[in-house]
């Protein structure tokens, strides 16, 4: 399965291009992209639990590490 991230993925480029990849990704939420972890203490368990939705309709059951 394709990842949404696979295009920020450094596959070969240059340092310049992984420099401004990685500053695209700092602006986060407000780039369009969230990374949140599932046992982030600040969440509440419903917000756990809708993230958790999100992403296994997004991608699919999680795999690995819970």
């Amino acid at each position: 399965m394709k990842s949404s991230l696979s295009s920020v993925v450094a596959s070969g480029r240059n340092a310049d291009d992984a420099r401004r990849t990685f500053a695209r990704l700092q602006n986060g939420w407000r780039g369009g992209v969230l990374v949140v972890r599932l046992d982030d203490d600040r969440l509440t368990w419903p917000e756990k639990e809708l993230i958790r939705q999100i992403g296994e309709k997004l991608y699919g059951e999680r795999h690995g590490r819970d």
